[in-house]
């Protein structure tokens, strides 16, 4: 009888996984809004991992299990407060192990530290499709991951140059640009459809998919104008920038795979 190979999963050398300290500044909730907003926007899975440690300052419980497996937060289902319980984390990988394994590792740790336990289902949710409306005008741009201004490279969890949260802020760079050099909206300096898809999801809380056939980056000024009255809806107001792209939504059934918590502790066992 042939004995069986049992893929060994990585694990973390060394790791501290304890509750982060409640921040009691008048800026706590605006500074948690922009963190989950980024969180949210950043590449799905991506860890801010930098020669193999980790480092999470006050994420929230639901946005770690979320990078960990990877998907997108919505895409994970389990109790309320996941949401509202935040943890620091430094942790590092075995020496040799490439940052595109921390994702196992931090897998790992949860099941560890909070006796996480859950399993996967695939489901036909309610979304929209980001299609071609007519001649799509977008410009070509280079892909975002390059060297540093200082010129040091810094790798990130899937092997790429430029740290995740450099990375992040600097592809979606969701903030209004100044009305001197271009419309008020959103200026992404290089990112792909697929990720614009993600970045509208943000804006519409629904599920939106790249169905465009597009590949390559773009740079794209999306022109989403502010609210004039309370009856101007977000829908509405995404449809004509989109529409200024040769882009549109279209409402369809968008297959997902979605995380089910099946059980998990509020408090982590002992560092």
């Amino acid at each position: 009888m042939r004995a069986q190979t049992v893929a060994r999963r990585t694990a973390f050398e060394v790791a501290s996984f304890k509750p982060a300290p409640p921040d009691t500044s008048p800026t706590a909730e605006a500074k948690k809004m922009v963190r989950d907003t980024l969180n949210y926007m950043a590449p799905i899975g991506v860890l801010p991992i930098l020669h193999g440690h980790l480092s999470v300052r006050g994420h929230s419980l639901l946005s770690l299990v979320a990078s960990a497996y990877p998907v997108r937060p919505n895409q994970v289902s389990g109790p309320s407060w996941l949401a509202n319980l935040m943890f620091d984390i430094e942790a590092k990988l075995p020496e040799g192990v490439p940052n595109r394994d921390a994702n196992e590792a931090l897998q790992c740790l949860l099941e560890e530290r909070l006796g996480l336990r859950l399993h996967q289902e695939r489901k036909a949710v309610a979304g929209y499709g980001l299609v071609r409306e007519t001649a799509v005008r977008l410009k070509p741009a280079d892909p975002p991951f390059t060297k540093r201004p200082s010129g040091e490279s810094a790798e990130t969890a899937s092997g790429r140059s430029e740290s995740p949260a450099d990375a992040a802020t600097r592809v979606v760079a969701a903030a209004p640009v100044p009305a001197v050099s271009r419309p008020p909206g959103m200026y992404l300096q290089s990112t792909t459809l697929a990720r614009f898809a993600d970045i509208l999801a943000q804006q519409l809380h629904a599920f939106v998919e790249d169905r465009t056939g597009l590949s390559g980056y773009y740079e794209i000024a999306f022109p989403l104008r502010r609210p004039e009255s309370p009856d101007d809806s977000v829908d509405h107001r995404v449809s004509q920038a989109l529409a200024t792209l040769g882009l549109k939504l279209q409402k369809t059934k968008i297959d997902l795979p979605l995380l089910i918590i099946d059980q998990i502790s509020k408090q982590p066992s002992d560092n």
